[in-house]
């Protein structure tokens, strides 16, 4: 009695034996493999679109919940763009203390450091208040003081509306080192 295959991928798996004669008792097992291709084929619109889930840049609105509870992003707007940039700029955030820490961070949200009449600016400068230091102060450096005395190191961070940007203050505000404090100032 002859095997009639019912899989359209049959005949590429009966080639894969170096003899075609060899996969005669193997036919039906051949077979359900093919049928298990062929559902696999047919579903290529499913294979392109978990393709697409595997990056936060390319998620669709239910997979970016899973990257922004793995990154421990709170959304700060309903927009899949912004919720896409806020994943990729905690992903950029690896840990450090450096201000070229920050800009990297800044750049993953789409600043520049440099202004252009194109892309949004941002510009951070440390050391505009701090402590007061020995063999690292000299009298005259400025000192700012938080409203109950104490002192505190600050940063500036200017930019192109930067202290209206959710995403960017929450990042550096979690992120920033625990004796500072940031000043936004547009631009």
């Amino acid at each position: 009695m002859a095997f009639t295959p019912q899989s359209q991928h049959y005949h590429v798996l009966k080639k894969l034996f170096p003899f075609p004669s060899m996969a005669g008792d193997l036919d039906p097992d051949l077979d359900v493999e093919g049928l298990a291709l062929d559902r696999a084929n047919g579903d290529s619109v499913g294979v392109s679109s978990l393709l697409n889930q595997i990056l936060p840049d390319t998620a669709d609105e239910k997979t970016i919940e899973d990257w922004e509870r793995v990154y421990g992003v709170v959304p700060t707007s309903d927009a899949l763009v912004d919720r896409r940039a806020s994943v990729l700029a905690k992903m950029a955030a690896t840990g450090g203390l450096s201000i070229e820490y920050f800009y990297t961070i800044a750049e993953a949200l789409g600043y520049n450091r440099y202004p252009s009449a194109t892309n949004p600016h941002i510009r951070i400068r440390d050391g505009l208040f701090h402590p007061f230091r020995a063999c690292f102060s000299v009298a005259g450096d400025p000192v700012y003081l938080l409203s109950n005395g104490s002192e505190k190191h600050a940063w500036e961070v200017s930019g192109t509306d930067v202290s209206n940007d959710e995403n960017l203050s929450l990042l550096f505000e979690a992120l920033k080192p625990p004796y500072t404090y940031i000043i936004w100032v547009d631009n």
